[in-house]
């Protein structure tokens, strides 16, 4: 008699996962060991897809969110309501800080995760800004030394980019468009020409550390007011350190828990039967994208540490099915049926 299958379902979301497709890395997984964990989910999965074409969106989608919701999933005020627990009115946009880079003529975009931003470094420039610009409708709110949220009660007429979008790229491409959007690179501008002469950066470039030079508008929006009946979510738990996750699910009343360090630790601690929801957003940190060599290797670990194990529970019936969501419209479903199709050749990525 075969095994009982268990009952618990995993949703793995990891956006950046595809980038494997792109010409650059390409040629590096062509001469690299192969993935033989990732290669099965691929050439065995049923394959799904999506109208969702980024993290924020599959999120919307993943959480039942409306179509409005989640095509312009508000990001800063999920990151907020987690920090503060306020389901507040007001309308939020993230305002991190990003360093750039000139290229000639332009500006490149390198994000925040070599900056290495301190607490006391954070507070104080924060501070600064809100003393600088205390007659205008909004007020900087620090969510952690990297998150930072402006809170104004109007609503500004302008659409922004992820910053996961713009890493590595021309930020001239990115910029804010909108009836408003002048108004919101008059402030970059500004906010920038503060930055460049503040103390703290001052200090960190006599000690040859990167500055703060700018900041990064993205994720605006307001809270839903109304959670209807579409909305309902069916996750035993979400497992993530995303903050926008992590405010949806504490948004939907879903228990949260930190993302574990390999899918060994969270097979152990998942024992909550139904499906269970892991968001892992490893893959599009900012060195991460601007490096293929370093992207490859984190790739090589997540398979090691997560798919390879998640491809072995479903093949001893402790997991009933497993959906890889790629955060690029693709999802791939692996059933311990389905690993079993023997006849469908595990191929290469590339």
């Amino acid at each position: 008699m075969a095994p009982k299958t268990s009952s618990m379902e995993l949703t793995l979301v990891i956006p950046g996962l595809m980038r494997f497709e792109d010409k650059a890395y390409r040629e590096l997984i062509a001469q690299a060991e192969r993935m033989r964990a990732l290669e099965m989910i691929i050439s065995r999965a049923q394959r799904l897809k999506t109208n969702t074409h980024s993290l924020e969106s599959t999120l919307g989608r993943l959480f039942g969110m409306s179509e409005e919701l989640t095509i312009n999933l508000p990001v800063a005020a999920l990151s907020h309501y987690l920090k503060f627990g306020e389901l507040t009115d007001y309308w939020y946009m993230h305002c991190d800080p990003v360093v750039m880079q000139p290229n000639r003529d332009h500006l490149m975009m390198f994000g925040n995760d070599l900056l290495d931003i301190s607490e006391q470094e954070a507070e104080q420039l924060v501070s600064d800004i809100n003393a600088t610009y205390h007659d205008q409708p909004w007020q900087l709110k620090m969510l952690s030394p990297t998150q930072w949220v402006l809170e104004m009660q109007q609503t500004p007429k302008i659409k922004t980019k992820p910053l996961n979008r713009v890493l590595g790229k021309k930020i001239n491409e990115y910029l804010p468009t909108g009836e408003d959007a002048k108004i919101w690179h008059v402030l970059l501008n500004e906010l920038q020409m503060l930055l460049h002469s503040h103390p703290v950066n001052r200090a960190r470039d006599t000690k040859g550390i990167s500055t703060i030079n700018s900041v990064w508008f993205w994720g605006e929006g307001r809270l839903p007011r109304d959670l209807n009946s579409s909305m309902v979510t069916n996750w035993a738990q979400c497992w993530s350190n995303h903050t926008a996750t992590l405010g949806l699910a504490k948004l939907f009343n879903i228990p949260r828990v930190d993302c574990p360090a390999n899918a060994s630790i969270w097979l152990e601690q998942a024992i909550t039967p139904g499906q269970h929801l892991v968001v892992m957003d490893t893959l599009d940190s900012s060195s991460l994208v601007i490096d293929p060599f370093d992207w490859w290797q984190a790739l090589s670990e997540l398979n090691e540490q997560w798919l390879a194990p998640l491809v072995s529970a479903l093949q001893k019936n402790t997991l009933s099915k497993l959906t890889l969501v790629t955060a690029e419209g693709r999802s791939y479903v692996l059933t311990p049926k389905l690993a079993k199709r023997w006849w469908k050749r595990i191929k290469p990525l590339v």
